[in-house]
């Protein structure tokens, strides 16, 4: 069996205050693999894609993504590793105003030209045409609907075409049949890729699109951050 692309061992987190860490004894996706993280509010979901990311440090054990142990990376390494390997998506669309739908898409690219391959600009229109956004490259993200931004916002976490997206309530802040119609762009475009995903979500209804639920009440008590 080949190495797991994202692998957690004996991994504990809590902020300060925090009665009950979020503790994950072991947890391991393979590349390519689809997983819904579900569990009560508070139950440490967003807190697990977080490290996940590197955004934040386990305060125990082991992480590693894609070969990368990140628990022994520095801050300005998980950084590039984010920019590079890492997709993100979020509730709250985190789109830039002052930027066309073009360069929403290309921030991480904008961020760090140095990283910019030269078939991203290839890439770029393709994608944002799968994604049914083709039409809006020259708009501001205020002129689009809330199921259009989401969809800006995942072609920016696709357009390096990273081998892992992490995606947190992406169909929070959408109608029920926009979430299902963005979910399922979402998912197609990954699997097109082979990339590995991880969603968040506190939709059911949802779960039926991934390969596996890990439900984080079976791992830690109610108390972790959400």
């Amino acid at each position: 069996m080949s190495d797991p692309l994202v692998s957690l061992d004996g991994v504990r987190f809590s902020h300060p205050g925090q009665r009950v860490p979020l503790s994950i004894p072991a947890l391991s996706i393979g590349a390519g693999e689809r997983v819904a993280v579900i569990g009560p509010s508070g139950s440490g979901k967003t807190t697990l894609l977080h490290l996940i990311a590197g955004i934040l440090a386990p305060s125990a054990g082991r992480i590693t993504v894609a070969g990368v142990d990140l628990t022994r990376a520095s801050a300005p390494k998980r950084r590039r590793f984010r920019l590079e390997q890492i997709g993100l998506v979020f509730q709250e669309f985190e789109l830039l105003e002052s930027l066309t739908v073009r360069e929403n898409i290309e921030l991480p690219f904008l961020i760090d030209r140095r990283r910019r391959p030269p078939e991203v600009r290839e890439r770029l229109v393709p994608l944002a045409e799968r994604l049914g956004i083709g039409e809006y490259l020259a708009r501001r993200p205020r002129q689009l609907s809330h199921g259009e931004r989401q969809r800006v916002a995942i072609a920016r976490a696709l357009i390096a075409e990273p081998s892992l997206l992490l995606a947190d309530e992406p169909t929070g802040n959408l109608d029920p049949e926009t979430g299902s119609e963005v979910l399922d762009s979402m998912v197609e475009e990954a699997k097109r890729l082979g990339m590995t995903v991880i969603m968040v979500t506190h939709d059911h209804s949802r779960l039926d699109r991934l390969d596996r639920t890990l439900d984080l009440a079976t791992f830690s008590a109610p108390g972790d951050a959400a």
